[in-house]
């Protein structure tokens, strides 16, 4: 939709879809509460599976939407290591939209070293809080800047289970030209490549690990994966288009 209406997308059972949910050049707010996203592999026409996609495609694309994801619980599983995203919030192509994206209270069951919980690219002023992370995967949450720009101000607090989740590189990533991201307290590793993160004191008994010897390993993970993710998203929407 493009003309700012309020959708909800509530108490649903989403089984084994290609994407469950997407949204493309929105200009509405949407909510989604109370669902459960079971992915057990990722789809052979697109090599790729997510719970939540939100992209921008079009140069025309409305410069505003709003996506809130509040207490679903996503089951994702993989075992032939090709890319899967609980949410995948991005623009892939066309200009800077400004989106306003709050993540809070789900649950993440992530059994998949390519698999990640938050996959956001080129957004600003993402929230992602008071989630519980269980499993493996590629992250929990990652942030990148892609295509030249630079994005900034997101927030990534008091999320639980990081202590025992098993990340590929890192729990939190954040990747080159991110601005100003506070990572709250959670027990959490985190690769930071961007400028001006706040890494918050924590209580007695909860602490977050700065990872500093990732360097261009890092960077070429994030190539790599980021490659493989816009590719799968791009036979997703021609995938739209013909069906």
């Amino acid at each position: 939709m493009r003309s700012g209406a309020q959708v909800d997308i509530n108490f649903n059972h989403f089984l084994q879809n290609l994407v469950a949910v997407v949204i493309i050049n929105s200009s509405q707010s949407t909510t989604v509460t109370a669902n459960t996203f079971d992915i057990d592999e990722a789809a052979p026409v697109i090599d790729y599976a997510a719970g939540i996609v939100l992209s921008v495609t079009k140069a025309d694309a409305p410069p505003n939407t709003r996506l809130v994801i509040h207490n679903n619980k996503f089951n994702l599983s993989d075992s032939a290591d090709l890319p899967l995203d609980a949410i995948s919030v991005a623009v892939f192509d066309g200009p800077y939209q400004t989106v306003s994206l709050a993540v809070t209270n789900n649950t993440f069951n992530l059994f998949g070293e390519n698999i990640a919980g938050v996959w956001g690219v080129d957004i600003d002023n993402g929230a992602v809080s008071a989630n519980l992370f269980n499993g493996f995967g590629w992250s929990a949450v990652t942030v990148l800047a892609e295509n030249l720009l630079t994005i900034s101000d997101w927030t990534i607090t008091a999320n639980k289970g990081l202590l025992n989740f098993t990340a590929n590189k890192a729990d939190i990533e954040i990747g080159y030209d991110v601005l100003q991201t506070i990572v709250g307290p959670q027990n959490a590793t985190v690769s930071d490549l961007g400028t001006g993160s706040s890494l918050l004191s924590v209580e007695p008994g909860d602490s977050n690990t700065m990872q500093t010897d990732l360097g261009n390993k890092t960077e070429k993970s994030f190539a790599d994966r980021q490659r493989a993710v816009a590719g799968s998203h791009a036979k997703l929407m021609q995938f739209l288009k013909r069906n």
